[in-house]
């Protein structure tokens, strides 16, 4: 509604975007993986986590658009996706989350364990994931063709 309001007071016109929401049972899911990870890896106990069902669903919806924070692919089926922090140092809240694969996330932390990956170590990532996709795409497509000859 607030985006609607802007829309009209700068005179632009209002074009929204369907998405599919979450199900109460994927956010509460998906929260308590959250934040059994704060707990288990930065030693959060739960009592002290800020964030809630509500931060999960901005965080999923509209900021990440169910997409992977890194390569921008929408989230697979089999692929395991975890809420974690960006910069181990500050605290998890809806400025620090990002939706990466679990062992992405834990390979980041493993690498930079005090502050946040830098920039081309991330591009360098984004660049070999997407080469592993394309090899791995054209491997498949070449066995498909085989197969039918």
């Amino acid at each position: 509604m607030a985006t609607l309001c802007l829309c009209e007071l700068t005179g632009r016109k209002f074009h929204p975007v369907a998405i599919e929401g979450l199900s109460s049972k994927f956010r509460t899911k998906s929260l308590n993986l959250a934040r059994a990870r704060e707990k288990a890896v930065f030693k959060i106990p739960f009592d002290e986590q800020k964030f809630d069902k509500d931060d999960i669903d901005l965080l999923y919806n509209s900021i990440w658009r169910k997409r992977g924070s890194l390569h921008l692919q929408n989230m697979g089926a089999g692929a395991k996706y975890v809420l974690t922090r960006w910069n181990p140092t500050r605290p998890a809240s809806v400025g620090n989350m990002v939706l990466i694969q679990k062992w992405v996330a834990d390979k980041l932390l493993e690498m930079f364990p005090d502050r946040a990956p830098d920039r081309a170590f991330v591009l360098y990532v984004v660049c070999s994931s997407l080469v592993v996709y394309v090899l791995t795409h054209t491997l498949h497509t070449r066995q498909v063709q085989e197969q039918k000859s």
